[in-house]
């Protein structure tokens, strides 16, 4: 191998577990998934146990005929 080479095995060796700007400024990496830290949090509905309340009128949220399908009108599930 000549000087030049191994210069640039040395490199990318050094720099190859670079942990990113958020480590190296002290704060945790954003998770895979998920809500991230610096996402703005609501300020008109939070949780509280398992509903989710609205500040504003000082009640729980009521959620008429809410509901989910994975599938296409038109394809029946499997």
């Amino acid at each position: 191998m000549n000087a030049f080479t191994t210069v640039c095995l040395w490199i990318l060796i050094l720099l190859a577990p670079f942990p990113g700007l958020e480590a190296l400024a002290g704060e945790d990496p954003p998770p895979a998934a998920g809500i991230s830290k610096l996402t703005p949090a609501l300020q008109r509905y939070v949780v509280r146990g398992w509903q989710i309340f609205d500040v504003k009128k000082q009640k729980p949220l009521f959620f008429k005929g809410m509901g989910y399908s994975p599938y296409l009108s038109h394809d029946p599930p499997p």
